[in-house]
């Protein structure tokens, strides 16, 4: 019986699953690399970096957050013995002390970033002083044996467009950046591609960091990895009780539509799908039906100005004739 699981249900669900695509599995395959270096590097040794900028609904952040810490992370924490079985993932990501995953604040002010970070790292101390904020963090992350500092929202570090006292702190902030890789912690700045300059044409980080490939979906080359995508989201949407069939969802009129609708991210797809898993389940269908899918990208996708169009209303719906081009992204903007 459909209509059994409500639409907070859905959506928390949704958030939950991990599917891999290549620009997930470069991600993580970089991740291990870097805390394999940071092992075998000697005490304070230089740490290598790495950026994910792209833009929003990307994956990027459901990648580091959540695939990585519960594919990898959270397993070989249980795997070395020594948190009780009853423990929940959730406590062991937070308690764990090998990664690290920060959400940058909104300003980018020293004072806000060395409290933030303290409380990452479970600090019951907190100086006056910033430096003495910022030192006490860093010696905290050296000492319990961190091996990676995922570091999102990195772009509300940068500011380049404010003024010059918020320009004046962001460039303190990324200062201590530069210096925890000095320090040997590896970092992973995660972020809107407006960042990227920072990272780039500084002469200090630009030679320290690497850029992991994060593209936007293409519909030639990744038409295969798009219908497997949306064939993992259809698998769950059964499996975990949503609906009792499948949906038909594979066809490459389907794909079509989806792939125009979520602007070629990952994220906004899953997004499609859930919203119309979220109605599908309130009619109690037993799968979810083209009905459900038009209705969800008339609120959605066209509702929130993601496209100013309805693919699923258009007969015989083609794409423009180059995919990949984004002057056909008329919307709100995703930089």
């Amino acid at each position: 019986m459909t209509g059994r699981i409500g639409p907070g249900e859905i959506k928390s669900m949704f958030r939950e699953w991990v599917i891999p695509h290549k620009g997930a599995i470069a991600a993580i395959a970089k991740m291990e690399e870097m805390r394999a270096e940071k092992r075998r590097n000697r005490w304070c040794t230089e740490a290598s970096g790495a950026y994910i900028l792209q833009k929003s609904h990307s994956g990027k952040t459901h990648t580091v957050n959540n695939a990585y810490f519960y594919q990898h992370v959270i397993p070989e924490c249980r795997a070395a013995g020594t948190w009780a079985d009853e423990l929940k993932d959730e406590e062991i990501k937070r308690l764990q002390k090998k990664v690290l995953y920060f959400k940058a604040p909104s300003k980018p002010n020293l004072g806000a970033f060395g409290t933030d970070l303290l409380k990452s790292v479970h600090s019951n101390t907190f100086p006056k002083n910033v430096w003495e904020r910022i030192s006490l963090a860093r010696d905290l992350m050296l000492n319990g044996g961190l091996e990676l500092f995922i570091l999102d929202s990195f772009d509300h570090l940068t500011r380049k467009h404010d003024d010059a006292k918020t320009r004046k702190e962001a460039s303190q902030v990324q200062d201590v950046l530069k210096t925890l890789l000095e320090y040997g912690i590896p970092i992973v700045f995660v972020g809107l591609p407006s960042a990227e300059s920072v990272l780039t044409k500084q002469f200090q980080l630009a030679h320290r960091v690497d850029k992991i490939g994060f593209d936007r979906i293409d519909w030639h080359s990744d038409l295969e990895e798009f219908r497997t995508y949306v064939g993992w989201i259809n698998e769950y949407m059964v499996a975990f009780g949503i609906f009792d069939d499948y949906a038909d969802l594979e066809s490459e009129d389907i794909l079509r539509c989806l792939f125009y609708s979520c602007r070629r991210q990952y994220g906004i797809l899953s997004n499609i799908l859930r919203e119309a898993a979220k109605i599908g389940s309130g009619a109690r269908a037993k799968r979810m039906d083209l009905d459900h899918l038009i209705i969800a990208t008339d609120q959605y996708v066209v509702g929130k100005k993601i496209r100013p169009v309805n693919p699923f209303r258009v007969s015989n719906f083609v794409l423009e004739s180059d995919v990949d081009d984004d002057t056909w992204d008329i919307g709100i903007s995703l930089n």
